[in-house]
């Protein structure tokens, strides 16, 4: 097994069972623009895609945290 496994998908659901039944130690991701697909049309605007990236590519956790914040001040009812 290698730790340093990382597994991207689409959020199947047999695909989740199959990782973690046959790859426990992996790492689960899921895919980001699948996940950006899914934000309902009224919340996408060029400016919430912007920061969606901003924060999918954060590399720190205080770079993740900040830009976090700025989309609950943004957006309350969609944090």
């Amino acid at each position: 097994e290698n730790p340093e496994l990382v597994i991207i998908t689409d959020r199947g659901k047999g695909l989740i069972a199959a990782i973690q039944s046959d790859l426990p130690s992996a790492h689960h991701r899921w895919c980001a623009l699948r996940l950006l697909n899914n934000i309902p049309s009224p919340t996408i605007s060029e400016d919430n895609v912007g920061l969606y990236w901003k924060i999918v590519k954060s590399s720190t956790r205080a770079e993740f945290d900040e830009l976090m914040n700025r989309l609950k001040t943004k957006h309350p009812n969609g944090y």
